[in-house]
């Protein structure tokens, strides 16, 4: 039997945030935003997806005093979920590349989509306007997840996402 903090826990918006919100938390523009989503998952007011990817993008910064990975590590073990890539994400970030939807160049960037697909979260929490928070493209996105099987995404900026209180 599940205990009451368990059952709320999964009761959570399910958030999967990708490097740039993360990053975001150190960016003059999207700082604000950013940290107050941090702060709803610190606080257990939302779940923070993650997945292999982000720690690897994250490892792999440039900045040797790593400040991302503190802002990953803050957020308390019961309030955030990790999933590793497996060949049904790849598959379906192909897929994304197979309908144009995304080149080579942005694989990364197609799996962070599929993650949230395949995992099913309620949400991808994400900065990249150019290849994830697009209008256009989360509407192909979601026809080619349709086409394969898969329920639609939200995809939304951490401000949207605050403003909706879920």
């Amino acid at each position: 039997m599940q205990s009451v903090n368990q059952y709320l826990i999964h009761m959570l918006l399910k958030v999967y945030v990708d490097t740039s919100v993360i990053g975001g938390c150190f960016d003059r523009k999207f700082k604000k935003d950013s940290l107050a989503l941090f702060e709803d998952f610190k606080a257990g007011r939302k779940m923070m997806i993650y997945s292999d990817l982000v720690c690897n993008e994250i490892e792999q910064g440039r900045d040797p005093r790593k400040p991302l990975l503190h802002k990953f590590l803050d957020v308390p073990e019961d309030y955030k979920f990790g999933y590793k890539q497996n060949e049904e994400v790849k598959l379906l970030a192909e897929k994304y590349l197979q309908k144009k939807i995304l080149t080579g160049k942005s694989f990364k960037d197609a799996v962070h989509v599929a993650i949230g697909t395949i995992f099913e979260v309620d949400v991808i929490a994400s900065w990249n306007f150019r290849h994830i928070v697009h209008k256009r493209k989360i509407k192909l996105y979601n026809e080619t997840n349709i086409e394969f099987g898969y329920k639609p995404i939200a995809i939304k900026t951490p401000e949207y996402i605050l403003k909706s209180k879920q």
